[in-house]
């Protein structure tokens, strides 16, 4: 597995961001025509928030690969948020599904919001109403 944004060094943080923000930069200047510039972007944020993270010592509450659901105490729906922190209902997360955790974003008002592998990867839900389910493990014969 690759290496976390969240476990580079300094230095790694520093230079991954600066790429990151430089490659979305051009690829919205105008000067090319780049059909990942979104993607870039969301490159870019993602790394914001590892940086702010670390500045105001914050640790993620999950990590990826974790399997989380829905918190089954929870009487709302957990709806999915956009890069300005507003809900919106584009996408809705199902409390009977498990999911797998692909990337865990830092919002920098105190706040963690996570992406899943599959078909919610491009939606962020707020990381606090989910709850992290332990896998079962066999036991030995």
């Amino acid at each position: 597995m690759d290496k976390l944004a969240y476990d580079y060094t300094n230095t790694e943080l520093m230079e991954a961001y600066w790429e990151a923000v430089a490659q979305a930069a051009v690829s919205n200047s105008g000067l090319v025509i780049d059909f990942t510039g979104g993607i870039r972007w969301e490159e870019a944020y993602y790394l914001n928030g590892v940086v702010f993270s670390r500045l105001e010592g914050k640790v993620r509450p999950f990590t990826r690969g974790d399997r989380v659901r829905i918190n089954p105490k929870a009487t709302y729906l957990c709806r999915s948020v956009n890069y300005a922190e507003q809900y919106h209902s584009c996408g809705e997360a199902d409390p009977k599904k498990v999911y797998k955790v692909a990337r865990v974003i830092y919002e920098k008002n105190g706040t963690w919001t996570l992406s899943f592998k599959g078909d919610e990867e491009s939606y962020r839900y707020p990381a606090d109403r989910f709850e992290k389910v332990e896998e079962k493990t066999s036991a030995a014969a």
